[in-house]
């Protein structure tokens, strides 16, 4: 097939990668030189929806796959799918209510009894103000739209609630997402990420797993996109996962088609084990988690072919084979992901860009290891220079959690670029 990736990330990397060792003719938009071995880049950006759809109606690839959440939101699966290309990537509706707005997801939830926690939605900061100050902590406030993974705080007083609330609504870092809020009673509990690849009304859950979402080692720090993930997630089991297709995929997404927005695409929840062992959701996402789907298909058999099993769902209808097939489309080694940031991230503001960057073969060849690009390109003079927070993501793949943990931080020390930070405690809890 010839397939197109929207995106430049490493989760557009890894789809690629997938992609390119089953055989496919893999292109992506703009993806990245060099480190995308195998992938023709296309020179337009993933939010250029005129310029994507162009591309796509001229070459006319036989699938295209849609990595980020903006363009999703943004109308791009829609245009394509006017033109008659498969897509695997849900409708603008169908983005918004799940991703694009907490307050809307949240009310599906409730519409669907998709269990989750009591919440209110604001507009006005003085009536959010007030909410906090008359609800015990810790407390949740989230912006409602789109902040790149990093508009959630989880506060422990109510001044750390105020100066979210402050964040958001006053100082407006993270724009018009911030115009809106939702306040959350806070569930206690570990997380677990689970994804699920979904055709409009049925869909086949990923293996779980759980991501590190702070900056700093010990859960300290500034909320970011993702420091790093393991799956499968420590603690979860079988009936875990059962029960959260059950109760909560299956019923948000009958929600989702009954609101005339039938979900197709992959459909992330991030969900907390209450102390009673039920899953409470947090959050719907519109698209693969990153960095969780960096440990997820670290762990894909290589001889399933993901292409084929993403085209049958923008065709609308997934075969329930591979819901019988389920054990043999993994592997069962444990994989984990370690985000390589620039100093300063998640604050773009203050991030440190263009230092050269060393060491990405040494640790390529480490046995079970595996580099991808996230935030990189190659300067003038053929040196690799970091570009963006995050920089790279090293995975390695291991019979258990902790000999994954070795190899990966092994392969960690060998890459090396100045103001380079990470967590050290990736698969620690």
């Amino acid at each position: 097939m010839k397939i197109l990736v929207v995106g430049s990330g490493a989760r557009e990397h890894i789809l690629c990668d997938t992609f390119v060792k089953l055989g496919h003719q893999v292109l992506a938009a703009p993806g990245r030189e060099s480190l995308w071995q195998g992938v023709d880049s296309v020179s337009v950006q993933a939010i250029d929806i005129p310029g994507v759809t162009n591309w796509a109606k001229a070459n006319r690839p036989n699938l295209v796959v849609v990595g980020p959440e903006n363009p999703l939101v943004d109308g791009l699966a829609d245009r394509l799918r006017q033109e008659k290309i498969p897509v695997f990537g849900p409708s603008a509706r169908a983005a918004f209510l799940s991703e694009g707005s907490k307050a809307e997801s949240k009310s599906l939830m409730r519409a669907a009894k998709v269990p989750t926690s009591a919440f209110r939605v604001y507009s006005d900061y003085d009536a959010a103000k007030a909410c906090i100050m008359s609800n015990p902590v810790p407390i949740v406030v989230k912006a409602s739209g789109l902040a790149a993974g990093k508009g959630a705080y989880v506060c422990k007083t109510r001044e750390e609630a105020l100066e979210a609330l402050d964040q958001a609504m006053v100082k407006k870092v993270y724009g018009k997402a911030g115009d809106q809020v939702v306040i959350e009673q806070f569930v206690a509990g570990p997380e677990v990420s689970v994804m699920a690849i979904c055709d409009g009304e049925t869909c086949l859950m990923l293996p779980s797993s759980r991501d590190h979402k702070q900056a700093f080692d010990g859960n300290q720090g500034k909320m970011t996109g993702g420091m790093g993930a393991v799956s499968p997630a420590p603690g979860v089991t079988p009936e875990m996962m059962e029960q959260a297709k059950d109760r909560i995929i299956l019923p948000f997404l009958a929600e989702l088609k009954k609101a005339g927005a039938p979900f197709v695409g992959c459909l992330y929840g991030g969900l907390k084990i209450s102390p009673s062992g039920l899953l409470m959701t947090l959050e719907f996402n519109c698209r693969f988690g990153d960095p969780e789907v960096l440990a997820v298909l670290r762990r894909l058999a290589p001889s399933v072919d993901l292409a084929q099993l993403l085209l049958q769902c923008a065709n609308g209808r997934l075969d329930p084979i591979w819901e019988t097939r389920q054990s043999g489309l993994w592997l069962p080694e444990c994989a984990i992901d370690v985000v390589l940031a620039t100093k300063g991230y998640p604050d773009q503001d203050k991030a440190d860009y263009g230092k050269v960057i060393s060491g990405i073969g040494e640790a390529h060849r480490i046995p079970g290891v595996a580099v991808f690009d996230a935030g990189s390109k190659l300067a003038e003079n053929t040196t690799r220079v970091n570009t963006s927070g995050r920089v790279l993501n090293v995975t390695a793949i291991g019979p258990t959690l902790e000999k994954a943990r070795e190899t990966v931080y092994r392969a960690v020390g060998c890459i090396n670029f100045q103001g380079m930070q990470f967590r050290t405690d990736i698969g620690l809890w």
